[in-house]
């Protein structure tokens, strides 16, 4: 078993190119499916607390956007079917069928 960890911030630019990285690569993109991966886990931890500003990322919801929209997101990108073109609008629509499909 291999573990990959992406940190938040250090991971941003790996998160951004994971559909090329899926898409484009010839030696990932046969191997990316249900056939050859049993599990994939997104673990949002932070090894520090509020310090005080609970309040704050209760009042603005910053703890429900994290885990609704870029978590989310993740994950859409690690389970989405191959876009017809590697332009946004089809990894966007792609994404969001896949979110679409396993919510419903």
């Amino acid at each position: 078993m291999q573990i990959y960890r992406i940190d938040h911030y250090l991971g941003k630019e790996l998160i951004e190119n994971l559909t090329v990285l899926r898409f484009s690569n010839l030696v990932f993109e046969p191997l990316w499916s249900r056939q050859y991966i049993r599990n994939v886990q997104v673990i949002f931890s932070e090894d520090f607390g509020t310090e005080g500003r609970g309040g704050y990322f209760d009042r603005y919801g910053i703890i429900r956007d994290v885990m609704q929209n870029h978590l989310l997101q993740i994950v859409a990108l690690f389970a989405m079917e191959p876009p017809s073109a590697l332009c946004k609008e089809c990894c966007e629509c792609k994404s969001a069928a896949c979110i679409m499909q396993r919510v419903l």
